[in-house]
């Protein structure tokens, strides 16, 4: 449910990014030239501009705190079972312990990696 909520986020916000504001700015800049721009039709124009760039604010804060935090944890989460399971049948002689704190120390910075892109 989260890979999803987070992908539709990202394709609302990527559709305000590319399609809308695009066209609410050409709008804009068709009123400016114009000359001819009345106060209700300015401010309505000012407020299409906002309310697009604050819908892609938030659209894309949310696909990444979904994506990064909530899919990054249960990444987090998988790979730790696994390097427990692998660190349980190593053979006590064995000197593999630093391998295991390196794969560990790798799925954290994989983990930082995720939430930051």
């Amino acid at each position: 449910r989260a890979v999803g909520v987070g992908i539709l986020g990202a394709c609302l916000q990527g559709v305000l990014n590319v399609l809308v504001r695009p066209l609410v700015l050409k709008l804009v800049v068709g009123a400016v030239s114009d000359g001819d721009v009345g106060l209700a039709q300015g401010t309505g124009l000012v407020l299409a501009f906002s309310s697009v760039l604050f819908f892609e604010a938030l659209f894309g804060a949310n696909s990444r705190h979904v994506l990064g935090d909530d899919v990054g944890t249960a990444f987090l989460t998988g790979t730790a079972g696994l390097i427990h399971r692998k660190a349980a049948v190593v053979a006590p002689q064995a000197k593999g312990q630093d391998e295991i704190v390196l794969v560990g120390a790798d799925v954290m910075r994989s983990f930082e990696n995720l939430k930051m892109s």
